[in-house]
């Protein structure tokens, strides 16, 4: 049977699984970590913004007390705010940005009137910044001032960073607020990424930490899959070479105390025990295969002395009918008396020829009867013997069936352990799903071993079916050749009363011979005489035909005798080929 090869190995999904595990937490913990850091940051940033703000605002309302208390007039009380904002005001209409005040590298603060008038501004001061808006189309000073009129808020939109001649865009983030002395709307911007500088540095630490994290949890892994996997792959190799009959291969090593360890062991068992009764099988088939060889020579010597046999109560036959032939000769010469003493003469010396020659013949059928029952009991001895040992096949055959079946306990207790390992894999939950990838893959290597107990039990049953089919046939043979030796002794029985009968024709062939000498004087003794042989060879006759029938029975039972025992060594050949397929 072709094997199956996994489009995965274990090793890989466990590999994969593992390393899943680790590195969906890893990277999930570094984008938390990250956007957590970002949200953080940007919330600073606003809080920076808002506070500063609002510390303007505060400073306004202390500036708007000394002018109503006539401490200074309030234009030079709004002049004083607007240099501590930006500076002092330049001829070109311009205030540098004061870098005392940190908002960011590119960051400063300007003040709005409602109608968007540009009350302090580093270069638009004076100017209507109502109708300002962003490359996108979006109003931003109508923004701000609403959500200032309305308590202070954030805005964020695109807008070109500093520089002569340069028009790359980033995004800027502004916060208004009312204040409610002067009726200014006093806004506090900068660029999102001159904050951002920390955030790129949490950045590029999270990301070597995640990258070192799965580096070194990628080699744990692999040292963690190799280490599960490396007795799984070395069962299945074994079980894989001993369903091709490979049984000669050296025990597996495997110095795990854990499931398997247990798996490698009970494989080298199994092997072991498979080793031994495939042996054992060999052994048994080829002496079957003796055994029938000398069934058939057996069976065909005693086929050839029946047919010698055969052959030789023919020959009878054939000296019974002379014989008969001559008797009723003699008959006839007894009527014609006045005209044949000589034929009678005659005639009686032929039938002393036949009675000699049937005298002979029947001794030699006596001899070959005796030498077919000594073969006969031979050949029951030998097929007694070989029905011995085809039993003892059986009992074997038994022998592997229950070892099968514990080989299937074995892996039946593997699918079990499979079974417990998942559902603890269940409970264990993300954690344990690796664990029960792993379980499951126990589980098909034990299915893997219940499929080749099955394909071995059904070369087992084909075996044992070959044994009883050889039982039936020897058990047929023995019960034929036991009928063959009681025709074989009939036919002996037959011989010996033939003999009998021979010796008593001879012996009144001579009476009549004498009495031919003295025929006129004894002729009606010599008429009863004649009239008795032709008696008897009319009974020998008969007893012939027997003789010959019986003979043509036996010499088809030793025929059908040969071709049993030629069928049983064709299926020892066969269960020897079966065994023969492992390498012991």
């Amino acid at each position: 049977m072709q094997a199956l090869r996994p489009r995965f190995s274990l090793r890989w999904k466990l590999l994969i699984v593992s390393f899943l595990l680790m590195a969906v937490p890893t990277l999930m913990l570094g984008t938390i970590v990250f956007r957590t850091s970002t949200t953080e940051t940007d919330a600073m940033l606003e809080d920076s913004l808002k506070n500063n703000v609002r510390l303007v605002v505060e400073t306004i309302g202390l500036l708007d007390t000394q002018a109503k208390s006539g401490l200074l007039p309030l234009e030079q009380a709004q002049s004083q705010l607007k240099d501590m904002l930006l500076g002092a005001y330049r001829t070109d209409g311009t205030r540098p940005i004061n870098k005392n005040i940190d908002l960011g590298a590119n960051g400063y603060f300007f003040v709005l009137a409602d109608d968007g008038t540009a009350v302090a501004h580093p270069k638009r001061e004076g100017q209507s910044l109502w109708e300002e808006r962003s490359s996108d189309g979006f109003f931003f000073i109508q923004d701000l001032i609403a959500k200032a009129q309305n308590g202070g808020g954030f805005t964020e939109y695109a807008w070109p960073l500093p520089g002569e001649g340069v028009t790359e865009e980033a995004m800027k983030i502004t916060y208004a607020e009312k204040d409610p002395y002067w009726g200014w709307i006093v806004s506090a911007g900068s660029y999102i990424q001159d904050f951002n500088e920390g955030q790129q540095r949490i950045e590029k630490a999270i990301a070597v930490t995640v990258a070192v994290a799965l580096v070194v949890g990628l080699v744990a892994t692999v040292a963690f899959a190799y280490y599960v996997t490396s007795p799984i792959s070395l069962v299945s190799a074994r079980l894989r070479r001993i369903a091709q009959g490979e049984l000669n291969a050296p025990p597996l090593r495997v110095k795990r105390r854990d499931e398997s360890g247990l798996l490698a062991e009970d494989t080298n068992t199994m092997a072991a025990h498979l080793r031994t009764l495939v042996s054992e099988v060999s052994s048994g088939a080829a002496s079957v295969l003796d055994a029938s060889h000398q069934l058939a020579a057996s069976a065909g010597q005693s086929a050839q002395a029946t047919r010698g046999v055969t052959q030789s109560i023919a020959n009878i036959a054939h000296g019974v009918d002379s014989q008969s032939a001559a008797a009723a000769q003699s008959a006839r010469a007894m009527e014609e008396m006045t005209s044949g003493i000589q034929r009678i003469a005659e005639t009686s010396a032929v039938a002393y020829d036949s009675s000699v020659q049937a005298t002979s013949s029947a001794s030699s059928g006596v001899e070959a009867v005796e030498r077919a029952v000594r073969q006969i009991e031979q050949a029951v001895g030998a097929v007694r013997e070989l029905s011995s040992t085809i039993h003892g096949l059986e009992r074997r055959s038994e022998e592997i069936a229950t070892i099968l079946e514990l080989i299937s306990d074995i892996a039946r207790q593997t699918n079990l352990l499979s079974l417990n390992a998942s559902i603890e894999a269940a409970r264990a939950g993300e954690h344990g799903r690796g664990f029960g990838v792993v379980a499951g893959e126990i589980k098909k290597l034990a299915e893997q071993s219940d499929r080749s107990t099955d394909d071995i039990r059904q070369v087992i049953e084909k075996i044992r079916g070959d044994i009883q089919y050889c039982v039936a046939s020897m058990t047929a043979s023995e019960r034929e050749v036991q009928e063959s030796a009681e025709l074989v002794v009939r036919t002996g029985e037959a011989f010996r009363t033939i003999d009998a009968a021979a010796r008593r024709a001879l012996g009144q062939v001579e009476e009549t011979t004498a009495a031919s000498e003295q025929m006129s004087a004894g002729s009606e003794e010599i008429a009863a005489s004649i009239q008795e042989i032709a008696d008897i060879s009319s009974k020998s006759a008969a007893a012939t035909q027997e003789i010959s029938t019986a003979s043509q029975e036996q010499l088809a039972v030793m025929e059908s005798m040969e071709q049993s025992a030629r069928s049983l060594a064709e299926l020892a050949r066969q269960l020897k080929d079966a065994s023969s397929r492992f390498r012991l």
